[in-house]
């Protein structure tokens, strides 16, 4: 299923993001490197109980959840790849911005296949993405170490997340028809 292989692309990508941020910001000279990146990254979180609360409250129109999701996966790529080439501030606003489109692209996702699924078939299903999406986050991880220590961090990541950006148009567009079938519901 193309939801399925694109979060496995995702998740290699943003392992690869989340495995060199911590390097990047300990490579930073004159600053507490280590301090912006937890900071940075509780923007991050803080983002997320923002997003959650706005979803909490309001609902999407069934017919646009596909297109916002669409939306939301590019944004994603776009804030991740880029944000390291950034100044602090810019960084937490970026990162606040991030964990805000992270929960409603998790919020859509989940809910939607949850919904699509047969009683039946929910426990192997969730089996298979989780050990797809387990596999992405390792080999991603083993990527990041390989080539972290070799290119530029701020680079290799947002090579990553342009692939990313790229399956966005290779996976899911191509097979919308499909796809909006499943996001594009009232739950």
């Amino acid at each position: 299923n193309a939801i399925t292989w694109f979060f496995f692309v995702m998740m290699l990508a943003s392992s690869v993001c989340m495995t060199l941020a911590l390097p990047y910001f300990r490579s930073l000279t004159g600053v507490d490197g280590i301090m912006q990146y937890l900071i940075v990254m509780g923007a991050n979180t803080v983002g997320r109980l923002i997003g959650g609360a706005v979803q909490y409250f309001f609902r999407y129109p069934a017919q646009k959840k596909f297109h916002i999701a669409l939306f939301v996966y590019i944004a994603i790529c776009f804030i991740d790849g880029a944000y390291l080439f950034f100044p602090f501030w810019m960084m937490l606003l970026f990162m606040l911005l991030d964990g805000m489109l992270g929960v409603t692209s998790y919020n859509i996702r989940i809910s939607s296949t949850q919904n699509y699924l047969p009683d039946e078939m929910r426990g192997r299903f969730n089996g298979l993405f989780q050990m797809l999406i387990i596999l992405g986050t390792i080999i991603g991880q083993l990527f990041a170490g390989a080539v972290g220590d070799v290119l530029p961090i701020r680079w290799v990541v947002a090579v990553s997340m342009g692939i990313t950006a790229l399956s966005v148009f290779v996976i899911l567009i191509p097979n919308k028809e499909h796809v909006k079938k499943i996001y594009n519901v009232n739950i």
